[in-house]
């Protein structure tokens, strides 16, 4: 499902315009994680690992960086995702963490209930533009042709889920933005990355290569346990000896978990899923989104994972 600069760029622009009505959900780019990825960074092993994850916001990407990957296969259905993760690489090196939030989020920000006026602002993409170029040249002729024609809430609105949670929750779900520091070490380890774009579809086209993590994020909120169950198998086969797999981030819910209503992911049904997968899978809870959002222990989000153990 390879689409030239030229298609995502029209593709773009029909979306901006309201003209392209059949827009597929999976087509909007995710602006920042709906994950508390913080909480199971400490799950995997990334110094000098190989990761190859789901798309989305690219935060998993960007967060699995800074803790020391170096090589990263990015995999999405979408197909801007290759020109927007090069869109925040760039600011990641040019602006400053504070401009960095200020361009990117929308959604309550600067306060609650209230639509960032200065998001995808001019001024501040053109501080970037020159670093984006130096990046690659196709993703800022991109985004240079989108931000010409259309101002940052048409871009924002169009093009972009409407997930989106506030700037202060996007701290403490994402390592890199939990402070300066991190913000500027991530700025530096960013341009040794070794980072690869796959556009298609995770359940049907072949994936090449072997990884020593794999994140398929929140895959499992969309499909059957029937699917997921086939993808994990698939994915199984990419997955290095002692490496493991995310194989499905949940929302709101822990091992204990028994009030699966009917009409929801069959994931979040716990004793159907459990035994559908590898008994030696890991259960992990912690706080969640809502957990951080109301300061509370009893609000969590798990993920499963398994780890393949190299047969004697």
């Amino acid at each position: 499902m390879d689409f030239s600069l030229d298609e995502k760029l029209k593709l773009a622009k029909d979306m901006c315009d309201h003209s392209y009505a059949n827009t597929h959900k999976f087509s909007y780019i995710y602006p920042f994680t709906t994950e508390n990825i913080n909480a199971y960074l400490p799950l995997f092993d990334f110094k000098d690992k190989s990761l190859f994850t789901i798309g989305s916001s690219c935060d998993q990407a960007l967060n699995a960086i800074l803790c020391g990957s170096k090589a990263i296969t990015i995999f999405d259905i979408s197909p801007f995702i290759c020109e927007y993760y090069y869109l925040k690489r760039a600011a990641i090196q040019t602006l400053t963490m504070e401009e960095f939030l200020k361009f990117f989020c929308y959604k309550n920000y600067p306060i609650t209930f209230m639509d960032n006026a200065k998001a995808f602002d001019m001024d501040l993409y053109l501080k970037l533009k020159e670093t984006l170029k130096t990046c690659s040249y196709e993703a800022e002729y991109f985004w240079s042709e989108i931000f010409n024609k259309y101002n940052g809430a048409v871009i924002r609105n169009q093009l972009f889920s409407t997930d989106e949670n506030k700037s202060k929750l996007l701290r403490c779900m994402n390592n890199y933005l939990k402070n300066n520091e991190n913000y500027n070490e991530l700025s530096k380890k960013i341009t040794e990355a070794n980072v690869k774009f796959i556009n298609g579809d995770i359940f049907t086209d072949k994936i090449n290569g072997s990884f020593d993590n794999i994140f398929l994020s929140n895959l499992s909120s969309y499909y059957s346990l029937e699917q997921i169950k086939n993808l994990f198998d698939k994915m199984l086969l990419n997955l290095n000896d002692d490496g493991r797999i995310l194989i499905a981030y949940l929302y709101e819910t822990d091992l204990y978990s028994d009030d699966y209503m009917e009409g929801e992911a069959e994931i979040y049904n716990i004793p159907k899923t459990l035994q559908a997968l590898p008994k030696n899978i890991d259960f992990d809870s912690f706080i969640g989104v809502r957990g951080l959002l109301f300061k509370s222990n009893r609000l969590r989000d798990s993920v499963i994972t398994y780890k393949k153990v190299k047969k004697m």
